[in-house]
């Protein structure tokens, strides 16, 4: 494909990089000043473009850019320099993250096996995350499928979905035995799931693992949806007219196999499918629900009183439409605080968080406050320690929830927190003497009989012992 704006920034690009100059030398600057010039035409050109046109010259232009990074990240590699600060270099800009600053090193040691890649990708024969397949299964096989062109053509020719399915064959085929037990105790080794969110803001539940497990699990999850889906009509009614998509019906189906319940899987309305079941607080216990309000939001209105925020333990605010559904699968607690949100105090009367103390550092702290893990696997820390000179009480502004290996931590470095009212975050800084706690009380010594022993006592020990040593 030509067009006018391709020429414009291929001859604004060349202009660049015929200059001779350096930038620590006097008009070094010059190849900076032309390259910003060719950006700006290209971009000022690419507004009055059609729309179709210019998403193409784009797409164009994000190829034969990722190309030339690629290339460069081999040169420097070439030169002798480590991945390790390459990456170091590409994070440093603060806008591109550890895993993306991972997957261009990886990208340019696919290129680095096979320059006709980045020519590829400067023709706009193959797409940058068709690419990024190739690098994978490169790095995967010791640099064979990146010189593979019968594989090269087969991706380039498939979109990315079709791609990961060629790339996973490839590597499958490609290995050995003793490579494949490999990868599986590597994947067995870094599994993992964790809450994340998705770039549409929607909550996702990521499980990471062995390919067996992943894809026995989602079996099990595609053979419930397909009983949802028979449940909702199959094919006696339209796609269109069924109270779920297939995503929803996957949806509903992984958390029936998660939290169980087979009404709550099958039950769908007009708004959609039925309500989730939320883990309780701790295993076996039912969720939590707090109604939270200060002293004066206390008032009869019913209009004022459905206003009180609504908060499930663990989760956080619910939605409106969902508190009355919460209301009947859930143990319901209500919490009256004051204006710093001081629920209970105990003073030196008690050592142990109260359970009623504990609901008010979750729904406050939600975590722990050090590295955000979730608060069933937290503690009540003292600020101030129990035994310390300062003599810590059990207030709830003076606790804090933390992790198991973060308290332990911060009590092996004798640290302390302190919280930030400008930055909004828990700062650790060295414990005073009045903060560090005490051993607690001496043990007292077990009292030993000073009584002479008697000479028919030791006779009797003595033979007691040399019968326990014949009969072993």
């Amino acid at each position: 494909m030509s067009h006018p704006l391709t020429s414009v920034f291929h001859m604004a690009s060349g202009a660049g990089t015929r200059t001779s100059t350096t930038p620590s030398s006097p008009g070094g600057d010059d190849w900076l000043l032309c390259a910003k010039s060719a950006m700006s035409v290209v971009s000022s050109s690419l507004t009055e473009a059609p729309f179709g046109l210019a998403l193409e010259l784009i797409e164009d232009f994000r190829g034969e850019l990722s190309a030339l990074e690629a290339l460069l990240i081999a040169q420097r590699k070439q030169a002798g320099f480590s991945e390790t600060s390459t990456e170091t270099i590409i994070k440093r800009s603060g806008k591109v993250s550890k895993g993306e600053a991972r997957k261009r090193t990886k990208r340019s040691n696919a290129i680095e096996k096979n320059p006709g890649i980045a020519n590829k990708m400067t023709k706009g024969e193959i797409s940058t995350e068709q690419v990024d397949l190739l690098a994978d299964a490169s790095a995967k096989t010791g640099g064979d499928a990146a010189a593979d062109d019968e594989l090269i053509e087969q991706i380039a020719g498939a979109n990315p979905d079709q791609g990961k399915a060629i790339v996973r064959d490839y590597v499958d085929n490609h290995n050995s035995h003793e490579n494949r037990d490999s990868r599986y105790a590597r994947q067995r080794r870094r599994r993992k799931a964790y809450k994340g969110r998705s770039v549409n803001g929607l909550s996702s539940l990521v499980i990471e693992g062995d390919d067996e497990s992943i894809d026995a699990a989602l079996k099990a999850i595609r053979k419930n949806a397909d009983g949802m889906y028979r449940e909702d009509g199959g094919r006696d009614v339209a796609n269109a007219q069924h109270e779920r998509t297939h995503d929803q019906r996957m949806f509903d189906a992984a958390i029936n196999k998660l939290v169980g319940g087979a009404d709550n899987a099958s039950a769908a309305g007009s708004s959609g499918p039925a309500k989730p079941a939320p883990p309780g607080n701790r295993p076996g216990e039912r969720p939590t629900m707090v109604f939270r309000s200060d002293i004066s939001g206390l008032t009869n209105d019913p209009e004022e009183l459905a206003a009180w925020k609504a908060e499930l333990i663990g989760t956080g605010l619910v939605p409106s439409t969902l508190a009355s559904y919460y209301r009947c699968i859930s143990d319901v607690a209500v919490q009256l605080v004051d204006a710093d949100g001081i629920i209970l105090k105990h003073g030196r009367s008690k050592r142990r968080v109260t359970p009623e103390q504990w609901i008010g550092l979750v729904v406050r702290d939600r975590g722990c406050v050090d590295c955000g893990a979730h608060h069933t696997m937290c503690e009540a820390h003292h600020l101030i320690p129990w035994t310390a000179p300062a003599k810590g009480e059990t207030n709830i502004d003076n606790m804090v929830l933390m992790c198991v290996d973060c308290h332990h931590r911060l009590h092996e470095a004798n640290f302390t927190l302190e919280f930030d009212p400008y930055l909004k975050k828990w700062l650790k800084r060295p414990a005073t003497w009045a903060e560090t706690p005490g051993s607690g009380p001496p043990r007292r010594p077990k009292k030993r009989s000073t009584k002479p022993e008697t000479r028919a006592a030791s006779t009797s020990r003595s033979a007691k012992a040399q019968r326990a040593l014949a009969n072993w």
